[in-house]
Parts: C-alpha cells; structure tokens; sequence
C-alpha cells in the first residue's frame, strides 16, 4: 500500500509513466509539423507567463504567485482564436495530454524558478555580472551571425556559460538571530514520513549544499582529458571567444560547448566598488553530452535541456560516493549559475537561466527585473542597474544590444497566439 501510494503522489507530480508518454505524444505532433519545437514551446509559455506576472506583482514570494497549468491555460491564454479552439470537441484530450505533458518535463528536466528568493546570494557589485552577461550574450550573436557555408558551419550550437561568484553567502536566518528560529530547523519524526519525496523534486537538496567545486579548474578538466582554452583577462579576452568556439567544434554543427567563468579568485576585496581581477574564464567541450541530432528534421529539441541535467562540470576523481558530473540541477552553495543559449539560427534564439537547480526562460529585461533578487541586497543592486538604465547612455545602449541578442520569432508568435501578448516585458521601474 505505502508502495501504491508513493507511486500515486509520484504520478500527480508528473512522474509517472502515463505521463511521460504524453511527453511523446506532444513532441511528436510537433515532429509531424516540420519537427516544429511544440512541447518546448508550451513549457516555456508557462513558466514565462508565471514569470511575468510575478515580475508585475512586485515579486512577492508565497504560494498564491504560483500558476498552475490549469490556471495557465484557463485564466491567461486568452488570445480569442485559441479561446475559440478550446470550445471545440477535439481540443479537450489533446489539451489534457498537453497539461500533463508540460508538468512531466518540468518534474523530470526542467524544474521551474520557484518565484521566491534565493537561499544563496551573491555579495559582490551587480554591474561585474551585468558586463560579463553582456559579453556572452554578443558572443551568442556572434555565433549566431556566423556565414553558414555548405563545409563550415556550426549553426545550430548549444553554448552555456557557468558562473563561478566570488562571494555568495547563505541569506536565510540563522539559529539564535531570531527568537524561534532554532525550533523551525529541528529534526522531528513526523517530518521523516515524506523525505523520500521531499529533496528529488527539484535538485538534491541539503546533500546537495556540502558539495563545492574545487578551485583549481584547469586541473579539475586535465583530469578529465579535458584540455581548456584559458582566458587571464576575461573581459578583454573574450572578444575572441568566437573564433575559438569554432575550433573547439572544429567548425562542425549542432555540438555543445561549456564556458566556466570563475570569480573566486577575484582580487577586488571590496565587494562594492567591484573589479575582475583575478577572474579566468575556461572554454572547452564536454566528453559526454557534448553534441545533439544535426538532421533538422530529426533532432529532439528537449536534448538539449537533457545534456544540461547531465553534465555541467566534471566531479573530481576522488568523489567516492557519486561519479557522475554536476549539471544544472545542483545547488553547490549557489555555485551553479548557468546561462544557456540554444542558437538554433539567427531568428531562434532560446536562453535559460539555472540558479540553485531551478530554471526559468531568459529575456534581457530580467536582467533588471528579476536578476537583482540573487544579491544579497537585491533593492541596492536593482537601483544600481536602474540608474545606469536610466542616466548612462553607453551603458544604456550596452543593454539594448544585450536585448536584441534574444530574438525568438517562432516563440514570441507562439506565446502571443495563447495569451494574445508578448513573452517579453519591459524593464519595471
């Protein structure tokens, strides 16, 4: 019975195999629509459209920011044609198939951004992480804007980017600091009775948080066989990234590449005034998980979400108790902060955000509107961005660039054909 039931709380989470199914299913009907990306595009119309109207509330964390499928597809896809579709007969299973589908990826690939603040936050100068997203976004145009020829091309290509932060600390409150707080971290049997379920939903949980990645990159990737193109002056060097993207694919298409920022080293001792110093930066291709289907006609558009949840960063050869790498759904004390562009052509650009292994679909504006939050004093850090926002123009026109760079055609017509708006919002002030 305690089986049955396990299985049954699985199975409403979406894990069970009915439900994995009707993942098939939706993938398939956009397969038989010239491989159209069907199911990703119903996954990220709805943690797009919860991202948005929590940005619009004021980021208030609490269960009643969350919007379920049923909510999504009720309450806000509204664009009349598709209201129209939903009183037809044949809609009905084909859109419960959808909901159920969109609820088994997001428990078993993509957990979503959960719509609160962060347990680990970054201390350091916002305006760092806002040139090194800049400059990684115009490697992400670069590459996108490359000259497709018929023997060199390396159009589509998977390019993420992790970020190692240089100070992040553990914001939530500590025992003795506030009265109560103590009682509310102790264990107690009853708690025990749903652990199984409790910590795999999403990432590994607490297990997860006494694991770091070591300090000495290169030789962590040597290790591996891995040889890394190094940056010393990332900021500077990174101009060249490009090209060197292109021979660490050896100019071939549909190949994944992994750039590892790491800031832990940095030298700018004041967290305020920033600096980057001290910072390196690591290109290499990933042993495993490194390519996807190069037939366009063929290729399973969720692979490349997969290959995150796969493989990220390399353990260590001495970790005797798990062997496989890190990915996107470790915490690591807030160490993985993944970008991940999906460069499909110049007009198909999708990018994700990773954080404390949830995910949510990235647009620049989120820079602004929802990127501060991961600091440890997000108003500070958001009125620092706004103010360049508004008073700087280089730095304004630095981010409009950054903006472009997310150019989604196929998407944005999609969201608006539910919902009758833009997946896009513009930056609240």
């Amino acid at each position: 019975k305690d089986k049955k039931d396990k299985k049954d709380k699985k199975d409403k989470k979406g894990g069970g195999n009915n439900n994995a199914q009707d993942i098939l299913h939706v993938e398939f009907i956009g397969y038989k629509n010239d491989n159209y990306p069907l199911l990703i595009h119903f996954v990220d119309a709805a943690v797009r459209c919860q991202m948005n109207e929590w940005i619009k509330k004021g980021k208030k964390s609490g269960s009643n920011s969350k919007i379920s499928t049923n909510d999504f597809f009720d309450q806000y896809c509204n664009h009349p044609a598709f209201k129209d579709y939903l009183k037809s007969k044949s809609a009905i299973d084909k859109m419960e198939l959808v909901k159920t589908a969109i609820d088994s990826y997001q428990h078993r690939i993509l957990p979503p951004f959960q719509l609160m603040e962060p347990i680990w936050k970054i201390k350091g100068n916002p305006l760092d992480l806002c040139n090194y997203m800049f400059e990684m976004a115009r490697i992400a145009r670069n590459s996108a804007n490359q000259p497709i020829h018929n023997y060199a091309s390396i159009i589509p290509i998977q390019i993420e980017f992790l970020i190692l932060n240089d100070k992040i600390i553990d914001a939530r409150p500590r025992a003795g600091t506030c009265q109560g707080v103590d009682a509310l971290f102790d264990d107690h049997p009853e708690d025990k009775e749903d652990s199984d379920d409790s910590d795999d939903e999403y990432g590994d949980g607490d297990e997860d948080d006494r694991e770091v990645i070591p300090k000495d990159i290169d030789q962590l990737l040597k290790s591996k066989k891995i040889k890394p193109i190094v940056y010393d002056n990332p900021l500077r060097e990174m101009l060249r990234c490009t090209e060197d993207i292109k021979r660490v694919v050896e100019n071939k298409r549909c190949k994944r590449t992994v750039f590892i920022l790491d800031r832990r080293d940095n030298k700018n001792k004041d967290s305020h005034s920033g600096g980057t110093e001290g910072d390196k930066l690591y290109l290499f291709k990933p042993v495993e998980h490194n390519k996807f289907e190069d037939d366009d006609h063929e290729r399973i558009h969720g692979a490349l979400h997969y290959a995150s949840i796969k493989s990220m960063v390399p353990r260590p050869s001495s970790s005797k108790e798990k062997k496989d790498d890190w990915s996107v759904l470790n915490s690591l004390r807030g160490q993985m902060f993944v970008i991940s562009y999906h460069i499909i052509s110049s007009d198909e650009i999708r990018c994700y955000l990773f954080y404390q292994g949830q995910c949510f679909r990235f647009y620049g504006e989120d820079l602004i509107n929802v990127l501060p939050i991961f600091f440890v004093d997000s108003i500070k850090a958001r009125n620092i961005m706004l103010t360049k926002f508004n008073h700087e123009k280089k730095w304004r026109k630095a981010f409009d660039e950054f903006c472009k760079t997310f150019n989604d055609k196929k998407f944005e017509k999609f969201y608006h054909g539910l919902t009758g708006q833009s997946p896009r919002l513009r930056v609240i002030q």
